[in-house]
């Protein structure tokens, strides 16, 4: 019987809860397929943030290396770590070292459902919408609003960094939707 390993990180908060009910499901649907989920659990999260000061070890990336997936839950408790730790300290460094510049994410009715879209088929409405899995790098900045926290206009060497970061972006997320069915 086939069998795949699986990195359980259920981050902090619902994260903890989600990630069990997933599992779960992932459990039940590998027994009906037919193959095997090896699950190893890691504390990584905010509560681990605080009493390590750090997010994950420092060999964390290269611990996740040895699984086929991650199965990762929320992360981040603002209250008490900056998000920004959260971010730069996990998220991040895992989005990158995996290639994770893309979030696709389906979209279906479900029959039964009543929404705005109930007039058409739940087999003629479905969608994937590909996002940007990685904020901007330091310096750069995109935000969907202006926001009036800075006392003077940024220079248009700033705003040409940010157009690029943007620019290059969303050619990386228009790439992974070519892709898809």
């Amino acid at each position: 019987m086939k069998s795949h390993k699986i990195a359980l990180i259920p981050g902090d908060g619902i994260g903890v809860a989600v990630t069990e009910a997933a599992w779960e499901v992932l459990g039940r649907a590998a027994d009906g397929a037919g193959f095997k989920l090896e699950g190893t659990s890691f504390p990584w999260s905010c509560d681990f943030y605080e009493k390590t000061g750090a997010m994950m070890p420092h060999d964390g990336i290269e611990t996740l290396r040895g699984f086929d997936a991650i199965l990762l839950g929320a992360v981040g408790w603002p209250k008490r770590v900056p998000d920004s730790v959260s971010l730069h300290g996990l998220l991040l460094p895992i989005r990158k070292a995996f290639v994770q510049y893309a979030n696709i994410r389906p979209h279906r009715l479900l029959p039964g459902v009543e929404g705005p879209l109930r007039a058409l088929s739940t087999s003629s409405a479905s969608a994937r919408t590909p996002r940007a899995n990685m904020p901007a790098p330091a310096g750069a900045s995109i935000t969907a609003r202006p926001t009036r926290s800075r006392s003077r206009p940024r220079s248009s060497r700033a705003r040409a960094s940010s157009a690029s970061c943007v620019s290059a972006s969303s050619r990386r997320v228009s790439a992974a939707a070519s892709l898809l069915p």
